[in-house]
């Protein structure tokens, strides 16, 4: 099961998009084979509703941790892939949103990744160290473990 966030599916195939933005959302293209989350300030025909305290005043990362752990109920190793808080304020898609690189999370947004994750076995795959609290796995100990 693979969970993108915003644009992904620009690049490859996912099972699940998530986007937190209300622009984001009705700029998304939806295809058949793919579900799509979002919150309810967003919510739009074709998307499915995450109403939960967690994903309130959050981002996409956090909607995508959120689908993970709640919507397909996987009790295996979550990999996040992608995830670079502290290491930079730029994104690739900084143009869509028309406003520059702005920080991509908060000190809250730590806690409620952590709170979500707590009894789940979780890695964020970088080789740098991000602004987390889980544990971090290079790129290469990923492909080790999941082959």
């Amino acid at each position: 099961m693979e969970i993108g966030c915003n644009y992904i599916q620009q690049i490859r195939p996912v099972d699940a998009v998530c986007a937190f933005d209300i622009e984001v959302v009705q700029n998304t293209r939806t295809e058949p084979s793919t579900l799509y989350y979002t919150r309810a300030d967003a919510h739009m025909a074709g998307w499915r509703l995450v109403d939960n305290h967690i994903v309130s005043g959050a981002n996409s990362g956090i909607l995508a941790c959120w689908v993970a752990v709640n919507e397909f109920n996987y009790d295996g190793d979550i990999y996040i892939i992608g995830c670079d808080w502290g290491l930079t304020d730029h994104s690739r898609f900084d143009t869509v949103y028309g406003k520059g690189a702005t920080r991509k999370y908060n000190n809250n947004s730590k806690k409620k990744m952590q709170r979500l994750f707590e009894r789940h076995s979780v890695f964020v795959v970088n080789d740098q160290t991000p602004d987390v609290s889980l544990p971090v796995i290079t790129q290469r100990q990923f492909l080790r473990q999941i082959q």
